[in-house]
């Protein structure tokens, strides 16, 4: 196989905690992550050597700072490979926004880069290198078949760094609209922002996950958190504006997702989800609105219709 084509989803946080600073200097968290229908699309062809990957978002890096370059050379360096790849990116999912593009985008790469130049490292080989490149490598690659004939969607709750993955029961189904206002917002930054976690106790995510397993979407949306949320709202206050401009359009639950920007609103029902979208883009002309849905399913693999554009 010369050329294959990915599919890499973004996702969502519907819990995320902050327990405490770790000796290794990461955090610990509790999240749970969802996987939901937007999502990049990568196309890798084989070549004899080098990494070249081109974007059709000028703003992403093409260099050795793209965590796509960074899990293709890892894979080099870790099997001894002399296999070059040239990758085009069909960037889909706003970047610095919470919902995991680049990290996806690195997972994808691990898992197209394993078939393409025949290195036959397993899923636990794969975990294992993702956890170098960005802890939410690790999320994506855990939901890769075993074959990895596909990325199956779905929920996981994360522990330790956020690597440390079981699947639980899929959120009911549901439309999404995210709204991603024009700020980039520091991941480390927030991590290390003297007020985060000073507003009460810590949060459990039984809540959250019981009502997941109910299979009633708006009860799981009594239950989102985001501890980031306390650290990013007095900041940039446009995303708490998006909050309430999503739940004065009846949302059943709307959250940050990660460290931010991009703020999600979760409704049950799909029939008005595009004229809300449409009223949101014409009132916020700032912000990106997307329509989107939470998912379940699998996310693509493919050589059919991965020919290289250009």
């Amino acid at each position: 196989m010369e050329e294959i084509r990915v599919d890499c989803p973004a996702k969502i946080n519907l819990f995320l905690e902050v327990l405490g600073k770790r000796d290794d200097g990461y955090h610990e968290v509790v999240t749970v992550m969802q996987t939901i229908e937007l999502h990049d699309r990568l196309f890798f062809r084989a070549k004899e050597s080098g990494i070249n990957i081109r974007c059709n978002d000028n703003s992403i890096p093409a260099d050795e700072s793209n965590l796509i370059y960074k899990a293709a050379q890892l894979l080099l360096d870790e099997t001894g490979s002399r296999c070059g790849v040239s990758v085009e990116l069909d960037k889909r999912i706003p970047a610095a926004s919470g919902l995991g593009g680049a990290s996806s985008d690195a997972a994808g790469t691990f898992i197209a880069l394993n078939r393409l130049w025949d290195l036959k490292l397993t899923k636990a080989d794969l975990l294992r290198l993702s956890r170098k490149v960005g802890t939410d490598v690790s999320f994506f690659v855990y939901l890769a078949e075993d074959d990895f004939s596909a990325i199956s969607g779905g929920t996981l709750l994360g522990e330790g760094r956020g690597d440390e993955l079981t699947r639980i029961p899929s959120l009911p189904p549901g439309r999404l609209v995210l709204a991603a206002p024009p700020i980039a917002v520091s991941t480390k930054w927030a991590y290390s922002s003297p007020h985060l976690g000073l507003t009460g106790g810590k949060k459990n995510p039984k809540m959250i996950m019981d009502a997941i397993e109910s299979g009633n979407l708006e009860s799981a949306c009594e239950f989102l958190f985001n501890r980031f949320e306390e650290v990013i709202i007095p900041k940039y206050p446009v995303v708490g504006e998006l909050k309430r401009t999503l739940l004065n359009e009846d949302a059943a639950g709307t959250l940050m997702s990660g460290s931010g920007p991009v703020v999600f609103g979760l409704f049950p029902e799909a029939s008005k989800v595009d004229e809300i979208a449409g009223r949101i883009s014409g009132l916020r002309k700032e912000e990106k609105v997307y329509v989107t849905g939470t998912y379940g399913g699998n996310f693509g693999f493919g050589s059919a219709e991965c020919k290289f554009r250009g």
